[in-house]
């Protein structure tokens, strides 16, 4: 499961339902609720299209930072 993603690395978060994606820094982890897998912040929301749906599914990949 993606819950597992260690902090402080970074990953890229893909809309599935519009193919739109954001890269974000994990900085915490959980708690969860239901079947949820990662919290975003309202600007990263809103570059995925999904600020007014609330939830989403995404597909979640690790990538190096801009640093490596």
């Amino acid at each position: 499961k993606q819950r597992s993603q260690p902090l402080n690395c970074y990953i890229r978060v893909t809309n599935k339902d519009n193919g739109k994606s954001v890269v974000i820094k994990k900085k915490e982890s959980g708690p969860f609720h239901g079947n949820r897998v990662l919290d975003l912040s309202y600007g990263a929301a809103k570059q995925l299209g999904v600020t007014n749906a609330g939830t989403a599914k995404v597909s979640i990949e690790r990538v190096d930072g801009p640093n490596s």
